[in-house]
């Protein structure tokens, strides 16, 4: 099974750099044989060569204004030449851009599954142990939940690369439709609908999670707290294959 792991990245402080290292690292330990992609929305974007953690990356390449087709190698970075904004900032949506140019690299070079992991966001999920496991099940997109909302964490998503091909998923999300403010979570879970399973892997976003579990014991945490990922990647298994074994302590905040 061929695999491309790529993340959206938009790095605008040392704490993010940061974590985009730590990305890095945790790829290298749940699918080190997959190719790993970077796709940057800002403007200059993330320099390899300034980095330790991504020393095994190629400098970036360039594209200019829409997504296109590239050749990427095992470790890669796709930078555009213009930074279209956010729309928390009322700019067009870059990270749907880098996202569906993500998802164009596995289709145009061939991937047999494309896996979206949040520039920044840490797993230990095992990566092709899950990718085979939808093969088995005949599962098409498999996605985490966002904690505390309830609705697809767009930062931790597996594709079959020949279903997002089939349905036509790049051109359907539209990413350059004008006005649009329409959350990627909504576009994803409306266009993929049934064929979408979601898991409650144990995660946290930014602090925010309704169970407060030991870092040891999470499968997927998204923080710029040095603390916090250097746990995440020191304690706990690697990688996690299963999703039921039972967690030493739940730690509940207080009402009062």
């Amino acid at each position: 099974m061929r695999i491309l792991v790529f993340g959206v990245c938009r790095c605008e402080s040392p704490a993010e750099l940061r974590a985009l290292q730590h990305w890095a690292a945790a790829l290298e330990r749940v699918a080190p044989d997959a190719d790993h992609l970077v796709v940057d929305t800002k403007v200059p974007a993330v320099d390899p060569a300034s980095l330790p953690g991504l020393a095994r990356f190629e400098p970036p390449l360039r594209i200019a204004g829409d997504i296109a087709p590239v050749a990427i190698g095992r470790r890669s970075v796709l930078a555009f030449l213009d930074d279209i904004g956010t729309l928390e900032r009322r700019g067009r949506d870059g990270w749907e851009r880098a996202f569906c140019q993500g998802l164009l690299c596995a289709v145009a070079n061939r991937y047999d599954l494309v896996v979206h992991i949040e520039a920044g966001l840490l797993t230990r999920l095992d990566i092709p142990y899950h990718g085979r496991t939808m093969q088995e099940r005949g599962i098409n997109a498999l996605g985490a939940v966002t904690p505390n909302k309830g609705w697809l964490e767009t930062g931790l998503m597996f594709f079959d690369v020949a279903y997002v091909e089939r349905i036509r998923l790049i051109d359907r999300y539209r990413w350059d439709e004008p006005g649009s403010q329409l959350r990627p979570q909504v576009k994803v879970s409306e266009i993929l609908g049934d064929e979408l399973y979601l898991r409650p892997w144990r995660g946290v976003r930014d602090n925010i999670a309704p169970l407060r579990f030991l870092v040891r014991d999470l499968h997927w945490l998204k923080s710029q707290v040095a603390l916090e990922c250097d746990a995440f990647l020191r304690e706990g298994p690697w990688p996690v294959r299963r999703f039921g074994d039972p967690v030493s302590e739940v730690l509940v905040e207080s009402a009062g």
